[in-house]
């Protein structure tokens, strides 16, 4: 008995240290250890969306592993966000973020925040934006238009897809500046913001390049775009900048893991999408100017402080002191 007992413990001590030295090689696994999961907050098939499935399938050629795209809409991006912090914050999950998501905590009830909760790996890409009106409309430079909406307080309507988007707040930091009274209706939707003008239901619109298509074919005219220099098919077309307001804003993309993601997985992660993000020949390049986006690579230092001041920005337009969560 004395022998078969021996045996056995002898056996199981086996058993217990293989499980053992298993379970320790699976936890220092090298990152990353299986698919890494890239949550994109609107549908399929969107220039986001499209842009993220390249961006993704070049990042993961290089980790060795696939990256997964998982489009996640609804709620301004609260659906992605709510998703995104149920995942292990061990790099296998990254989720796109905009400057909607840093607004919406000054306006709306939300269960983060971003400089707590967030830590960005890059900003990848901004968003053209600019303002249009009808061909037809009396205006023929954005001067006009501001001269009407002194002269008639209350009358000027404008479109945008939602509260707090760089394209609504750039309107209002005008308002304050210039002494305007605007009235401001979100459409929930970008094209359906720009169709708003068409139909006469608002006096302009200040949006994404949803708009493109009908100025090109003269239904609309841009009066304005909002980035440091002109949109290159739109050469004539000034900037607020140009027009001395002082003013700069786009959307954005940005890559952001937890905030407690470990460095070195963190550091693999940033090393990986700079690489795709620096390369101009890469398919996520080509795929950024096809839509009218702009690239960007801004590593993970420079993101960080670009989150603050669009922070601060966003405080002031709002005359919010802090997050309301």
């Amino acid at each position: 008995m004395s022998v078969w007992r021996s045996v056995l413990s002898a056996s199981f001590a086996c058993v217990l240290g293989l499980a053992s030295s298993g379970a320790a090689a699976q936890s220092a696994a090298p990152f990353p250890s299986r698919p890494v999961t890239l949550i994109v907050p609107f549908g399929a098939g969107g220039s986001t969306d499209i842009t993220a499935r390249a961006l993704g399938d070049a990042v993961g050629k290089l980790l060795g592993q696939r990256v997964i795209v998982e489009n996640r809409p609804g709620g301004s991006g609260a659906t992605a966000i709510a998703s995104f912090r149920l995942r292990p914050s061990d790099g296998h999950t990254v989720l796109i973020m905009g400057s909607t998501q840093i607004a919406n905590q000054y306006m709306n009830e939300v269960s983060y925040n971003v400089q707590r909760d967030f830590r960005p790996i890059a900003i990848h890409m901004f968003y053209n934006a600019g303002l249009v009106v009808r061909a037809d409309a009396p205006w023929k430079t954005f001067q006009e238009l501001v001269a009407y909406a002194k002269a008639n307080p209350g009358k000027l309507t404008y479109s945008s897809a939602a509260a707090g988007t760089p394209q609504h707040l750039v309107m209002e930091r005008l308002a304050a500046e210039q002494g305007l009274d605007l009235t401001f209706v979100p459409y929930g939707d970008g094209m359906k913001a720009v169709l708003a003008v068409m139909g006469g239901h608002v006096t302009a619109s200040s949006q994404v390049t949803e708009w493109k298509p009908l100025v090109l074919n003269g239904d609309l005219r841009l009066l304005v775009t909002y980035g440091t220099k002109r949109m290159a098919q739109f050469p004539d077309v000034p900037t607020l900048m140009e027009l001395g307001y002082g003013i700069s804003t786009l959307g954005f993309n940005s890559l952001v893991v937890a905030k407690d993601t470990p460095q070195d997985v963190f550091e693999k992660l940033e090393k990986a999408f700079q690489t795709v993000l620096q390369d101009p020949n890469s398919d996520f390049a080509k795929l950024v100017v096809k839509y009218d986006l702009l690239p960007e690579t801004m590593n993970a230092p420079e993101a960080a402080a670009y989150f603050l001041a669009l922070d601060e920005q966003v405080r002031k337009v709002l005359g919010a002191s802090r997050p309301k969560n």
